[in-house]
């Protein structure tokens, strides 16, 4: 037998078979996606810099956050290490932001609300396992207590979570699913329902009028004690009895708390307007004087973003809300 030709013995050699990767990188062109240090950077540490800008303290942003402040300065360095530039000028009374932060917080502000947003939206259309709800302080303690045990009876697996301040949260950042309050949203992404109006009559207690007198007409008050009102931003004058006629400067204590305002002058403080349907259920020491006088004090409103529009939990909550402040008005 004689030898094969050589082109024949080549032919014989196994081929090179190519690995996936390779076949990928011949047939797709690398492209640089995600560039940029800020897309290599954690959710934690953005969220971390824009707590403490929001805040202005570490304390606030850690305490927020639910982290540690040691937390919070880790994540803070490893973001600046990361883009390889200040965020932040540290001061002895907090945080303030760099030329670079001020440039990064609206822009990580703009996406954190569209990400609530898309949450929201996401469990619009499925049942809610927890529901966070804010309301005034007055509002949660004399007029929504019968409501929210109405709802607890309807869905008692949900977690209701209340909470009452003096200050709404921002919603558009995440912090509440509803908000009771008697200012309207002004957010095209949000639904500001009316849910009750109220109007306000001036209060004495017993003890007070047997001391300093009972008006019996405006031009009496002058010669009365009032406690007013500073309650930032609301949709009435919470100082109309001031108005009524002209009251010394003097004669006029101020707090920025109406439920503290009603609790002074239940001890005796002085004269201070306020709602019927709330002034009952403070004390039975309040006397309605010169009853002929009123303002109107406008609305409260169930708020709530528009994609839990249709939930039936949140139109169940909505319509206890709304029947709690009907029948206290009846009263």
């Amino acid at each position: 037998m004689g030898r094969k030709p050589k082109n024949e013995a080549k032919n014989t050699k196994r081929k090179k078979v190519k690995t996936v990767s390779e076949i990928v990188r011949k047939k797709f062109q690398k492209i640089d996606y995600l560039a940029g240090e800020l897309n290599k950077v954690s959710m934690g540490q953005l969220q971390a810099f824009h707590a403490c800008a929001y805040f202005g303290t570490r304390t606030l942003a850690a305490y927020n956050l639910g982290i540690t402040e040691a937390a919070i300065s880790v994540r803070l360095f490893e973001l600046e290490t990361s883009l390889k530039m200040k965020l932040f000028n540290r001061e002895p009374t907090g945080f303030t932001l760099t030329y670079e932060g001020s440039i990064l917080y609206p822009v990580l502000t703009n996406i954190f609300t569209q990400l609530t947003l898309t949450n929201s939206e996401m469990k619009g259309k499925r049942i809610l396992d927890k529901i966070t709800v804010y309301t005034t302080i007055p509002l949660g303690l004399f007029v929504l207590t019968e409501a929210f045990l109405e709802f607890r009876e309807k869905y008692p697996t949900v977690d209701l979570s209340i909470n009452v301040d003096s200050t709404p949260p921002d919603v558009k950042l995440g912090g509440a699913d509803v908000l009771i309050w008697t200012v309207e949203l002004d957010d095209d992404n949000f639904t500001s329902e009316p849910v009750g109006t109220f109007i306000g009559k001036l209060y004495a207690s017993e003890d007070y009028l047997k001391k300093h007198g009972t008006p019996t007409c405006v031009e009496d008050l002058r010669k009365h004690k009032f406690i007013s009102f500073d309650l930032g931003k609301v949709n009435y004058d919470p100082n109309w009895h001031l108005r009524l006629t002209k009251i010394p400067a003097v004669n006029i204590t101020k707090t920025n708390s109406s439920v503290l305002a009603i609790k002074m002058c239940e001890r005796g403080g002085g004269i201070t307007p306020y709602s019927p349907n709330m002034a009952t259920r403070v004390g039975v020491n309040l006397r309605n004087i010169l009853p002929e006088i009123s303002h109107d004090l406008g609305a409260a409103y169930f708020i709530h973003h528009k994609s839990l529009k249709e939930n039936e939990q949140i139109k169940f909550l909505m319509g206890a809300v709304r029947r709690a402040i009907q029948k206290l008005a009846k009263k």
